[in-house]
């Protein structure tokens, strides 16, 4: 160990006296200095900004692709004075093995580098205690050093050791390495799930204030892979060291060992992209059971009455279905679909316990149905949520890689979430059992409709808001919701969560969110006669576009954490009946002004005007800008955007989020089996 320190002083000793060290302080903090106070300026997107571990992430991003150029650059500078005489060369002689050699060289850049890291984090901290949002976290600036920055800088200094020892010609050395970090740049990085892409850009990699971060197990998984490749890499160029000392001896041993570190290496990176292989191919199986079990077109499923509890990520489920029988035939069993993921214990009718067969998502029930004839059926179920069976129209890599190029940060991918501290649970998931899927996956155009009366209980901790379509009754721990009207879907959602509510007499209008310094909770905070003129208003605009009324009683927005995944389609998760979901603190928009801000600004250029009349207009705007048929949508950050100056650009196109299916798809449809376009 002696040895290997004085190695490892001697190393650092030239490192702080090279010009590339110079060099690589300097451009650190002044790239990601700039970076970081342009990316406050208003007409930059939102996005880039919105999440409190935006900051971080953003400079340990950008030094990521830094430290990578300087570490091949030291490395094959460490080739160059190996070749000329220099301050080395006295320890150069003596009888040290070859891997205490090679072991100090690469700790004293690892420790450089790191060190660097360190100073750029302290930089971006003060910066980010001097601003006045978003909010600082200490957390995850040491997440993100240790975790994405570390295995980086490990990784680039382990392959470069090993390719200057392997090439020996430091200007070809220097050549392969650069071309490999361009192709990872811009090929690798979408290239098997992101499993090899150093740099995890496409790996979700994100904190929600809520629920922590979005995907630790995965990502620490992909990212552990990459520091144990390094340790194999920093081995094998041990073997092809030139000095004699222990190579003979050791060689043997030394090849085993590094054979066997690159070999768990890429097992753990298989073990990441396996995760995805597998879930891809889960969902093809499950489309083969939707195309050989079609619905059963003559059952109806009247109503559902729902008790749910969960404990940690499981929830145990009895449901008591009302099946209808509508046709002159005889029916020998029924077909309904539910969550792979959830096991069914018992079915029953009466005190009869019915037999049934499940094969994934497809229960089937061996229960005769006479013409007409009506059963209460009882289905008790428990387990965990698998979400694979969601969104099986949209394909696997939408599914698997839903990124915004609005930003550089990939949020989470779930479509359903089950926590202590939080669940969120649409009919996509099939949490519930049903006759249809709330869209067919192999006919999306020509999906079906299924209008229940639901009613449910949800037993749980008294500090959770619970929120669910229908009039909401709280006793003790059960919070009970029963429908006024049938709805095409049932969702639940759970969590810490704060309530606002305004009625103007026809819809009451709820906003639930996380905290009062959220974007959400800001974006409302006015008089509660400005907000709510500013709701009716918008509203009448949109039915006046629709022109039918709104069909609820009520209208919820409700805030997601960014774990969450809101998929765009027509009949996605953003709209569900009565419910508008937005995404934690409005991280996926392009723009964002507070109502305060937007009234201060406002009243600059009209100062008789009242706060009330301009926190209505302010209301209105933000929702018919949000909600229209239309929108305005920059054109993305990318590096052909970025030379050509058109990453400030915005264009018109069709509007993902519009609140127009919330008018029609929730309360009606209309279907023709003659003519399918129809439905």
């Amino acid at each position: 160990m002696n040895r290997i320190g004085l190695i490892i002083l001697y190393e650092l000793k030239l490192i702080l006296r090279n010009w590339l060290f110079i060099l690589y302080v300097i451009i650190s903090v002044v790239i990601i200095g700039v970076v970081q106070v342009c990316i406050q300026d208003e007409r930059l997107p939102y996005s880039l900004r919105a999440l409190s571990c935006a900051i971080p992430f953003t400079s340990a991003y950008i030094f990521n692709y830094i430290q990578s150029v300087f570490a091949i650059f030291f490395t094959i500078d460490f080739i160059r004075r190996t070749e000329h005489a220099d301050s080395l060369d006295s320890i150069e002689i003596r009888p040290y093995m070859n891997i205490e050699y090679l072991t100090g060289k690469m700790i004293a850049i690892v420790v450089m580098g790191i060190g660097v890291n360190i100073l750029v984090v302290l930089a971006t901290m003060l910066f980010h205690v001097n601003i006045p949002s978003p909010e600082f976290t200490l957390f995850p600036y040491v997440f993100y050093l240790v975790t994405l920055n570390v295995p980086t800088l490990l990784f680039w200094v382990g392959i470069s050791f090993f390719m200057v020892h392997v090439v020996r010609i430091p200007f070809l050395a220097l050549f392969i390495l650069l071309g490999y970090l361009l192709l990872n740049t811009f090929i690798l990085s979408n290239v098997a799930y992101g499993s090899i892409d150093v740099w995890s850009t496409d790996v979700p990699n994100v904190f929600s204030s809520l629920t922590g971060h979005v995907g630790p197990g995965l990502y620490l998984l992909q990212r552990f892979s990459f520091v144990v490749l390094a340790g194999g890499m920093l081995l094998g160029s041990v073997i092809f060291q030139k000095r004699l000392t222990d190579r003979e001896r050791c060689f043997r041993k030394l090849l085993g060992v590094a054979i066997g570190a690159v070999v768990l290496g890429g097992m753990l990176g298989y073990g990441y992209y396996s995760h995805y292989e597998e879930m891809n191919q889960k969902r093809k199986d499950y489309l083969v059971q939707y195309e050989k079990n079609r619905p059963e077109q003559n059952i109806e499923i009247k109503s559902q009455d729902i008790v749910f509890k969960q404990e940690g990520d499981q929830i145990m489920v009895v449901d008591d279905l009302i099946l209808e029988n509508n046709c002159s035939r005889k029916i020998e069993k029924i077909g309904l679909f539910l969550n792979p993921g959830l096991q069914v214990e018992q079915i029953k009718t009466e005190d009869r316990v019915i037999d049934f067969v499940r094969e994934k998502q497809v229960l089937v029930l061996k229960e005769c149905f006479l013409p007409h004839e009506v059963k209460c059926i009882r289905i008790s179920y428990i387990g965990e949520i698998d979400e694979s069976i969601c969104y099986l129209d949209l394909g696997d890599k939408i599914h698997t890689n839903p990124l915004d190029n609005q930003a550089i940060m990939s949020h989470g991918r779930h479509a359903a979430f089950v926590s202590d501290r939080f669940t969120w649970l649409t009919p996509e998931c099939l949490w519930y059992p049903v006759r249809i899927p709330p869209v067919d996956p192999l006919l999306p155009n020509q999906s079906e409709r299924d209008f229940t009366s639901f009613r449910l209980s949800v037993i749980c901790d008294t500090t959770l808001t619970v929120i669910s379509q229908g009039v909401r009754i709280r006793n003790k721990d059960t919070v009970c919701f029963t429908n006024m009207q049938a709805l095409s879907g049932l969702t639940l959602c759970m969590g810490e969560y704060r309530q606002r509510s305004l009625d103007d007499g026809r819809i009451r209008y709820n906003l639930y969110y996380f905290s009062e310094n959220g974007a959400l909770y800001k974006q409302f905070n006015g008089s509660k006669d400005g907000v709510r003129a500013g709701l009716e208003e918008s509203m009448g605009y949109f039915e006046y576009n629709q022109g039918i009324d709104y069909p609820f009683d009520e209208l919820s927005m409700i805030e997601l954490p960014v774990s969450c995944c809101l998929q765009i389609r027509n009949g996605g998760t953003i709209l569900q009946p009565e419910f508008v979901f937005q995404m934690e603190n409005l991280c996926d928009r392009n723009t964002y002004y507070s109502l305060e801000d937007r009234v201060k600004w406002f009243r600059g250029f009209d100062s008789n005007r009242s706060t009330t009349e301009i926190e209505s207009e302010m209301v209105s705007a933000f929702l018919k800008e949000s909600f229209d048929l239309k929108e305005y949508k920059n054109v993305g950050i990318s590096l052909r955007n970025i030379l050509s100056g058109r990453y400030l650009a915005s264009e018109e196109q069709e509007n993902p989020f519009s609140i127009a299916p919330m008018f029609t798809n929730f309360s009606g449809y209309i279907f023709s089996e003659k003519y399918p376009v129809l439905s």
